[in-house]
């Protein structure tokens, strides 16, 4: 029997050796997400609106099409209203 363990030992110790030299790329790396944006109750519909503070700096805000609640503040790269003016 422990003949047997031994021999077992030592392969599965052979596996893991090979396994550790293999790289594997994450696929999920080099994906880009489909929607940054999600709001609290799951919806990931929204809309965006362009908004001028005091200051004279543009930010957009973005509002859940479903509950109506403020998501969060996009960065110009992110939204499509900065993407269509260009």
């Amino acid at each position: 029997m422990d003949c047997v363990r031994g021999h077992f030992i030592l392969e599965v110790d052979m596996i893991i050796k090979d396994l550790r030299k293999i790289k594997i790329d994450n696929p999920n790396k080099h994906q880009k997400k489909s929607s940054s944006v999600e709001c609290p109750c799951g919806s990931v519909e929204y809309k965006e609106k362009k908004e001028t503070f005091s200051n004279g700096t543009i930010h957009i805000r973005t509002t859940c099409l479903q509950c109506g609640k403020f998501i969060k503040w996009l960065s110009h790269a992110e939204s499509k209203i900065m993407k269509n003016e260009k």
